[in-house]
């Protein structure tokens, strides 16, 4: 028997292969499948896991992500808190928690009026971002109104993406008191748009461990097309 750690991979892609070949010199790699997040399913993974010795599940899938927690808690591992969570899938909660933020403001169209949503806007052009991360068409530029009300309508035509998102930030809530709750939790936010042909956008890489210290080990260059929608 290895004496190397056993950990649980949810859901590889065909491209992680290398990856998972070259933690495979320092670990066991076992490749997990959940479909869903149901507590029973949960349950019968964190079992699956005690049985083949897997101390704890990781992943390169933003999918995947609120996996790792009902999994990891399971295990009796340290994860994020639900509200911590939440605002890490919802790019617009993100912005409030900045200190010092471009302009930007949230546009929820199942609630507001394309009227009260232009009224809102006070730069032209500007980005409007879907805020549920990995669901639906991500991001547009947003040239003048007529632009604006395109996305918009689509939107509201768009009800399996509309009961999608739903779906999955009623999952992330559970737990959470009611006081504890965003005010606002919006399925788009208008922010400013930088322009990526002078500019080059870098995403963050990195990690909390449980006793709070911040580790750094990486900045990924975003690609995007020049009407600004990312590869």
């Amino acid at each position: 028997m290895s004496n190397k750690p056993h950990i649980g991979f949810l859901g590889p892609q065909p491209y992680m292969q290398r990856a998972i070949d070259e933690m495979n010199k320092h670990l066991v790699v076992h490749e997990l499948h959940p479909d869903t997040w149901k507590y029973e399913e949960m349950d019968a993974v964190a079992d699956e896991c005690r049985q083949k010795n897997i101390t704890s599940v990781a992943g390169f899938a933003q999918k995947d992500a609120f996996h790792h927690i009902l999994i990891n808690e399971r295990l009796g591992n340290t994860v994020p808190s639900r509200l911590a969570f939440l605002y890490c899938m919802n790019k617009y909660l993100m912005r409030t928690l900045e200190a010092n933020p471009f302009w930007f403001d949230y546009v929820d169209p199942m609630n507001e009026s394309d009227e009260e949503i232009i009224a809102k806007i006070t730069e032209w052009p500007f980005m409007l971002k879907n805020t549920s991360l990995s669901l639906g068409r991500g991001i547009f530029k947003i040239k003048n109104e007529d632009d604006l009300r395109a996305v918009l309508k689509s939107y509201r035509e768009d009800t399996a993406l509309q009961a999608e998102i739903n779906s999955k930030n009623q999952e992330y809530m559970k737990g959470i008191p009611e006081d504890k709750l965003p005010k606002v939790l919006p399925p788009f936010i208008a922010e400013h748009m930088v322009d990526m042909n002078t500019a080059i956008e870098y995403c963050y890489e990195g990690y909390i461990t449980g006793d709070g210290e911040i580790v750094h080990y990486a900045l990924t260059e975003e690609v995007y097309f020049s009407n600004h929608q990312a590869l």
